[in-house]
């Protein structure tokens, strides 16, 4: 058996990153050749990814910087810059409630098509006006806000998509996880009465 030289050796890494508290997907490279191959494919935005996130309110297309994308399966599109560059990301409302609690909550399908700063958590605060549920820096403060700290941010990175560095050329990998349980427990629904198969961006 030969050898491993200790400089030879590569410590699995993630190849991005999820905000603090967003729960779900994250794609981690195993070695150098994986690394470089999927952080050119992020580059190139040929990694896609789905999230789920439960907001306050319920959104309007009205608002600045969201109009209706009728391209791509009823989603509606948020163009809007953020830091001084293009930032895109796709949505669509799956459910809302209300609840005694919280006031009306709706439930998110979010699919960013470019991957900036705190992307999605500011599109549905500033464009939308929606805020998540949880999140410390964008909800707006207020006394729900606050209180919604407490339970951690209501943001899951639930599905990925991308091309193998492995194998026959063009093979594709989607890995999902199940929503945290709280997601269901703050819109007092059972999984059953959530549809949840919503298609991911290609």
């Amino acid at each position: 058996m030969k050898e491993v030289k200790e400089s030879d050796k590569y410590l699995p890494r993630p190849i991005h990153r999820l905000d603090r508290g967003t729960s779900g997907c994250v794609l981690v490279a195993k070695s150098k050749q994986s690394m470089k191959h999927y952080s050119r494919m992020f580059a190139m935005r040929k990694i896609n990814k789905a999230y789920y996130a439960i907001v306050f309110g319920h959104p309007s297309i009205s608002h600045d910087g969201s109009l209706a994308d009728d391209s791509w399966k009823g989603y509606c599109t948020i163009n809007y810059p953020i830091d001084g560059k293009e930032a895109v990301s796709l949505w669509k409302v799956v459910t809302t409630v209300t609840s005694q609690r919280w006031g009306k909550l709706s439930l998110l399908h979010v699919i960013p098509r470019t991957g900036r700063y705190h992307q999605i958590r500011r599109h549905l605060s500033y464009c939308l006006s929606c805020p998540i549920v949880g999140d410390p820096k964008y909800d707006g403060g207020g006394e729900l806000a606050n209180m919604s700290r407490q339970l951690g941010i209501f943001l899951c990175s639930k599905s990925i998509q991308f091309e193998s560095v492995m194998g026959e050329n063009g093979s594709k990998i989607s890995v999902s996880v199940p929503l945290p349980e709280k997601f269901y427990e703050i819109l007092g629904l059972s999984r059953d009465q959530m549809n949840l198969q919503l298609p991911v961006a290609t």
